[in-house]
């Protein structure tokens, strides 16, 4: 037994939609009437009411999905970002460390802040590097913290830190509208508003390609119809493996040539006027 639905969207005011609810009920040919059977919906993770989807997008989810490529991971919860966490222009630049690739290479530096993936606002490609967080010694402050706050009220985790300073990309959970995915180098560690995503197969910057796409939010919209991106409708964007990576690697340097053009940069130096090319 199939259902029919009537997508009103369009419209400014009740008027407009009720004139259209009309419209769309007596003309069975309208194009904001669809006749779906529910069935359909369960071949959609968590089974949204996505009536409007045409075949061919409700066929790409028997494929594979992200999670098999590059799997989002969400990081850790301090309990206490006040103490434990800063703006980078707020330290002293010579505890700062932005270099580190291992828990190892922590637990024998000297430096006490590491960047840090906070989410943030619209920015896609590159940016919104602004946080750092005290991590000195594989974050021995912050590890006993969080092991004596949890035994008064569970809070802080530290989770998937076998991901901690691995080569990622990064996206604002909570947005007010379009997703926007960002590459980061080797160094971070992210927040559980900061997820990252992690290659398992393939390449990073394809994976970017195709999340700052217009396929990707069309999928979006329907796995995470709120404000919150979360890690499960992200994990469960359908991924057909198309190199995408030189044209994202565009995009990714034309990014971080504006964001280092600023002094919010840690990587800033010169304004882009009174570079060398702008002198001659």
């Amino acid at each position: 037994m199939k259902g029919v639905y009537l997508r009103l969207i369009g419209g400014q005011n009740e008027k407009e939609k009720a004139m259209m609810a009309v419209e769309a009920t007596r003309n069975v040919k309208s194009t904001l009437r669809h006749v779906v059977s529910p069935d359909s919906f369960s071949k959609i993770p968590g089974t949204p009411v996505a009536y409007w989807i045409s075949d061919a997008a409700l066929k790409s989810f028997d494929a594979q999905s992200l999670v098999d490529v590059a799997p989002s991971k969400q990081g850790m919860a301090t309990s206490n970002n006040d103490r434990f966490l800063r703006f980078w222009h707020e330290i002293p630049q010579e505890s700062f460390k932005t270099d580190c690739i291992s828990h190892d290479e922590s637990r024998s530096a000297s430096e006490k802040w590491y960047p840090y993936n906070k989410g943030g606002g619209f920015r896609r490609w590159f940016g919104n590097n602004e946080h750092v967080v005290n991590w000195q010694h594989d974050g021995r402050e912050v590890r006993i913290f969080v092991d004596e706050i949890n035994k008064i009220r569970p809070g802080g985790r530290l989770k998937n830190q076998e991901y901690y300073f691995l080569e990622s990309l990064t996206y604002s959970a909570i947005s007010s509208g379009l997703f926007a995915s960002r590459y980061n180098g080797s160094g971070f560690l992210f927040d559980t508003k900061g997820s990252c995503l992690f290659a398992n197969k393939g390449n990073l910057k394809s994976v970017l390609g195709y999340l700052n796409s217009k396929a990707a939010q069309t999928y979006l919209d329907i796995l995470c119809p709120t404000l919150d991106y979360s890690n499960l409708g992200v994990n469960a964007l359908p991924y057909k493996e198309v190199d995408q990576s030189k044209p994202a690697e565009e995009m990714v340097s034309m990014a971080r040539t504006d964001w280092d053009a600023y002094e919010t940069s840690w990587d800033f130096t010169t304004l882009p006027l009174l570079a060398t090319e702008h002198r001659t």
